[in-house]
C-alpha cells in the first residue's frame, strides 16, 4: 500500500491564521500545567495532532505538561464518573472531543475551561450559545461535518452511477450524528437516491445491524462519524469489503484501513489546531472570548486498493482532485 498525496492542514479564516503564536508561549515555560482529556474512545492515531502542536509551543508532557487520560473504550456510561473526577482533580482544562463527551463535562457545571474539538453544529445541540460568543466555560472548533454529507452522496454517485439504495449507519444516542440524517435525506432525494437509517447505540449493536444491512442489499454505505463509529472504523471497512459495498465517510482515517473514500477535515489538522486554543486557555483567556473556529478545507480521501475490491473504476477527474491517495 503506498499514500501518494497527503496533506495534514485545516483550513482557518485569515483572522485566524493571524493569530497564530509565531514563537513558543513564554508562559507556557514558566509554569507546570495539568489538563484532563475525556474520550469515548481509547488513544487515536490523530491526538498526535495536539501533541504535536503543544510541542511547538513549549509544553512537553511529563514535563511541564501533565496530560490526565481518561479514555471510556466505547463505553459511555463510563463518561460522567471519569469526568467528575477530572473536575475534583482541579485539572487546568478539560479537552473533550466530539458532540456528546463536551456535553458531558459541560452538564457538571464546573468553571473548569473546556476546549470541545471536532463538534457537529456545537449551537445547534446546545453545546455553544453561538460561534462569536460560545459560553461561560467552553469553546471548540467545529468540523462542519453535516454539511458536506451531499458531497459525499455525490461522489459514491461519480463511482456508481447507478447507485439506488444507500445504507446510513449512525449513532442514535449522539446528538451530533443526528443532525446529519435530514441532511443526508435531502441530498440523497435530490438525486434520486433512497436510504434507510441503521443505528447503533452501543457496541454490542454492531453484529444485529451488519446483518440488517446484508439483508437491506444496498449499492452504498455512507457513516456518520461519533466516537463509536470512529472506533470500529476498521470493523466496519471489513463488514463493507466482505460484502462488496462501496463505502464513504468523513474522515480519512477509513480509507487508510480500506475504506472506499472519504471527505472532510483533516483530523489531524484540527488537532494540531486545538493546541493553540489549550495554550490560550491554559494562559488565561476566557473561553466566551475565543469564539468557536470553523474549518475552511476539506480533503477527498480515496483508496484503489478498496476500488478494485469492489469491481469499481474511479473517475480520472476524481482521483486528480483527490488530496489523499491509497495505490
Amino acid at each position: 500500500m503506498r499514500d501518494v498525496k497527503r496533506r495534514d492542514f485545516i483550513g482557518l479564516s485569515g483572522a485566524a491564521l493571524a493569530s497564530w503564536p509565531s514563537m513558543i508561549s513564554a508562559a507556557s515555560l514558566k509554569k507546570n500545567y495539568r489538563i484532563g482529556y475525556l474520550a469515548l474512545s481509547d488513544r487515536v492515531p490523530w491526538i498526535d495532532g495536539m501533541i504535536d502542536g503543544l510541542r511547538e509551543l513549549g509544553y512537553i508532557e511529563k514535563q511541564n505538561l501533565l496530560i490526565e487520560w481518561r479514555l471510556a473504550a466505547g463505553k459511555p456510561e463510563l463518561l460522567p464518573k471519569m469526568a467528575t473526577e477530572l473536575v475534583e482533580s482541579k485539572v487546568d482544562l478539560i479537552v473533550a472531543p466530539g458532540d456528546l463527551v463536551a456535553s458531558i463535562a459541560k452538564n457538571l457545571g464546573s468553571p473548569i475551561p473546556i476546549l470541545a474539538v471536532a463538534t457537529h453544529d456545537g449551537v445547534g445541540v446546545g453545546l455553544y450559545d453561538s460561534l462569536a460568543q460560545p459560553g461561560q466555560n467552553i469553546t471548540g472548533l467545529e468540523s462542519l461535518a453535516p454539511e458536506l454529507d451531499a458531497k459525499r452522496i455525490q461522489f459514491l454517485k461519480e463511482i456508481k452511477p447507478g447507485l439506488g439504495r444507500l445504507a446510513i449507519l449512525y449513532n442514535s444516542s449522539d446528538n451530533g450524528s443526528r443532525i446529519h440524517l435530514p441532511l443526508i435525506d435531502t441530498g440523497a432525494k435530490k438525486i434520486g437516491i433512497e436510504t434507510h437509517l441503521f443505528e447503533i447505540g452501543s457496541l454490542a449493536d454492531f453484529v444485529e445491524q451488519f446483518e440488517s444491512i446484508s439483508k437491506w442489499n444496498p449499492d452504498a454505505l455512507l457513516t456518520v462519524l461519533d466516537p463509536v463509529i470512529i472506533s470500529q472504523r476498521k470493523r466496519i471497512v471489513e463488514f463493507c469489503v466482505e460484502h462488496r459495498i462501496p463505502n464513504a465517510h468523513e474522515i480519512r482515517e477509513f480509507v487508510k484501513v480500506g475504506g472506499l473514500l472519504s471527505y472532510g477535515v483533516s483530523f489531524y489538522g484540527i488537532w494540531h489546531r486545538s493546541a493553540y486554543y489549550i495554550d490560550k486557555l491554559l494562559n488565561g483567556a476566557k473561553p466566551n472570548e475565543l469564539p468557536v473556529e470553523l474549518p475552511a478545507v476539506f480533503d477527498l480521501a480515496i483508496n484503489l486498493q478498496s476500488a478494485k475490491m469492489l469491481n469499481l473504476n474511479i473517475p480520472g477527474t476524481l482521483i486528480a482532485s483527490a488530496d489523499f491517495v491509497v495505490e
